[in-house]
């Protein structure tokens, strides 16, 4: 399809030798996309004039249901201004994920087709698309960027509170999805419609989904805590903050935060697993989050669904670690012997 990637290329003599020769300017490529999409989705404006002035059709649409307007959004301020100028496309036409030309710039975060689109009457800051995402929350999870498409769409007042199909609003997926530094996640808190503790289908407050993401949250965990956040809240799996704390938090002033706003029944709760924060520590081996919550009142004899104990959890952790258990570590002492060690050492921790 030689008129294709021509249109692609911007490669305006080979085209017009072609469409000289009558080649189909409909003729379309295994995603449905024609000359005219191709050219839109490279942001060739120059070739979107030229073929729409041999006849090109601006309401041909590919095999997802996109149109010139819908590529150009993600190609280029000048091809969409271009289409836009045409005055002949919905704005907010939809392709056949319901994803509108705003969604797809903000989507790819393409902050400058969305600026083009806010000027436009009658723009949707909040279409809906097939997994329940706005154009901003859809921006939030965006690999492409900063989210700064966000951002400018919360400024002009797109709304925040809508959720996804997964029950997730724009805060949530914010302090889950977006890298450290970000504005976004002071904007959503100095909102007063935003709401902190808002669950999502697996229970889950913003503040549990800041401890669960992958990065450095305790950017995240702060301002939540400060602005009030609710530290005693469960998801549908039984975990708690203080739970989801000691899984992921390595940060001694943040659990300390924590702790210090829990009552000793909170300290107890168990999750799904009969697991207490405490047996969570001893699990993992981690004595510092088992002093902390020893002197919160930690009860030490709780055994979890297995009948496995606290001094039990800890002994393992450390056997786990190696596959020899009789192997030697530069003291001299055996895995074997380092992790009744564990055991010694929390039973030391119980009697002070």
């Amino acid at each position: 399809m030689p008129l294709c990637y021509a249109a692609e290329a911007e490669n305006l003599e080979k085209a017009e030798i072609l469409l000289g020769y009558n080649a189909d300017i409909r003729l379309k490529d295994n995603q449905g996309r024609c000359p005219l999409l191709r050219a839109a989705s490279a942001g060739q404006y120059k070739m979107i004039r030229t073929l729409l002035k041999r006849g090109a059709d601006i309401h041909q649409a590919d095999n997802y249901g996109q149109t010139a307007l819908h590529r150009a959004a993600a190609g280029s301020q000048d091809a969409l201004r271009l289409v836009l100028e045409l005055k002949v496309l919905d704005i907010n036409s939809r392709d056949r994920d319901n994803r509108t030309a705003l969604f797809l710039a903000a989507k790819t975060d393409r902050v400058d087709c969305v600026r083009i689109q806010l000027e436009q009457d009658g723009i949707d800051l909040d279409s809906l698309d097939n997994d329940g995402c706005t154009p901003s929350s859809g921006a939030v999870v965006s690999p492409y960027g900063r989210g700064d498409s966000a951002f400018l769409l919360l400024k002009k007042g797109a709304n925040p509170e809508i959720k996804d199909k997964n029950g997730r609003t724009t805060l949530s997926l914010a302090v889950e999805h977006l890298e450290s530094h970000n504005p976004i996640v002071n904007l959503l808190l100095e909102r007063k419609e935003v709401d902190i503790e808002s669950r999502c289908n697996h229970g889950r407050t913003p503040l549990q989904w800041a401890m669960i993401s992958w990065k450095e949250i305790t950017e995240y965990v702060r301002p939540l805590l400060d602005k009030g956040a609710d530290v005693t809240v469960k998801g549908k799996d039984g975990r708690t903050v203080l739970s989801l704390a000691i899984d992921k938090v390595y940060n001694v002033e943040i659990m300390d935060i924590i702790i210090e706003r829990l009552d000793k029944a909170y300290i107890n709760s168990r999750n799904n697993d009969g697991r207490t924060p405490f047996l969570l520590a001893a699990k993992k081996g981690d004595m510092r989050s088992m002093v902390l919550l020893l002197r919160k009142g930690a009860g030490v004899q709780a055994k979890d669904k297995n009948g496995v104990s606290a001094m039990m959890h800890a002994a393992l952790s450390r056997m786990k670690k190696s596959a020899d258990f009789n192997a030697k570590e530069n003291s001299g002492e055996t895995v074997l012997l380092q992790a009744i060690g564990i055991v010694d050492e929390s039973i030391s921790l119980l009697i002070e």
